[in-house]
């Protein structure tokens, strides 16, 4: 009878440990799969991180670039500008050259005028 006690204490005994067993490994189940979430969701988070921190230095390039093209384009102007003065100076130039050469063509025209009424009075005289 006593052995019977025993065995029967002992099959009560396994089947307990046995239980404890299966409530361990559901927990480190549970622990393992809670484990897995975190590591998906810090992988997300840094992932953000990562996605957030190249956005933040594409906008920094971008703006960059803006002030880059918003430089060039005062240069552009200065140097358009100072083309057009100086183009402007060089027409004014071309212009004047051209009025003194008109005044010398009208100046000698004038004076062959004045030279051949000269000659058809001597002629007439």
């Amino acid at each position: 009878a006593t052995l019977g006690a025993h065995l029967e204490e002992a099959k009560v005994e396994e089947q307990s440990a046995q239980a404890g067993c299966q409530a361990l490994q559901q927990e480190l189940e549970k622990e393992r799969l809670q484990f897995e979430q975190d590591v998906q969701e810090l992988k997300q988070v840094k992932a953000q991180e990562l996605q957030d921190s190249v956005a933040e230095a594409a906008n920094a390039q971008i703006q960059a670039l803006e002030g880059l093209r918003s430089q060039l384009g005062a240069e552009t102007e200065a140097a358009l500008a100072a083309l057009e003065e100086k183009l402007s100076g060089e027409k004014a130039e071309e212009l004047a050259t051209q009025q003194e050469q008109m005044r010398v063509e009208m100046e000698q025209a004038l004076a062959q005028q004045l030279e051949e009424q000269l000659q058809a009075r001597q002629q007439l005289q």
